[in-house]
């Protein structure tokens, strides 16, 4: 079971795009690993620019949300230099005014 399928079993129905890496269990249910998508470090930024390009978007008029290590690479490709807001708190609903 993957932890987004449980935390929003609907995610499918809400979002056009998803690229979430899948955790593996062993026989006795212990994590035993990471099926890792091509879209995890520096494929996050692929993503992001294609997922841009086939809307007709410039990056600066697109949204990124990240809260890992593994975000770094989106960063690099000017995000942060392209963001009109950085939300520091560790609470995704901060979020929320800015976009809703």
């Amino acid at each position: 079971m993957d932890f987004m399928n449980e935390l929003l079993p609907d995610a499918e129905e809400l979002f056009d795009y998803i690229f979430i890496n899948h955790l593996v269990f062993d026989d006795r249910g212990t994590i035993s690993g990471v099926t890792a998508t091509p879209y995890d470090f520096e494929g996050k930024a692929v993503a992001l620019q294609q997922i841009a390009q086939e809307h007709g978007l410039d990056l600066s008029q697109v949204a990124f949300i990240g809260e890992g290590f593994n975000d770094g690479p989106v960063a690099a490709v000017g995000m942060k230099a392209a963001a009109n807001i950085e939300i520091p708190e560790d609470d995704l609903t901060s979020i929320l005014p800015h976009v809703m």
